[in-house]
């Protein structure tokens, strides 16, 4: 894990427990490498059990990716690369 992936990996870690069972938390990075993003979110679920893929709006259907979460890029949208995670508390 790098500097950055291991400093949003704690800051996600420190907030989780602030979210109340039901609650959401939604996880954004402006970057669109695996590891800054969905890496965490992955790493994050494995040790957080009581946690899942949160439901999404549905304007968001064309940004998905297969994991659930959502991903833009210059190649495919012609803007900033972007991940969003919504993290629900069972």
């Amino acid at each position: 894990m790098g500097v950055a992936s291991g400093r949003q990996a704690r800051l996600l870690e420190s907030v989780s427990s602030l979210v109340r069972p039901g609650g959401r938390l939604v996880y954004s990075v402006c970057s669109g490498e695996p590891e800054e993003g969905g890496g965490v979110v992955a790493e994050f679920l494995q040790s957080h059990g009581d946690f899942g893929p949160g439901p999404l709006p549905e304007w968001s259907q064309p940004f998905r990716g297969k994991d659930g979460f959502l991903r833009t890029g210059p190649e495919a949208y012609g803007g900033d690369a972007f991940f969003v995670a919504v993290l629900q508390r069972a």
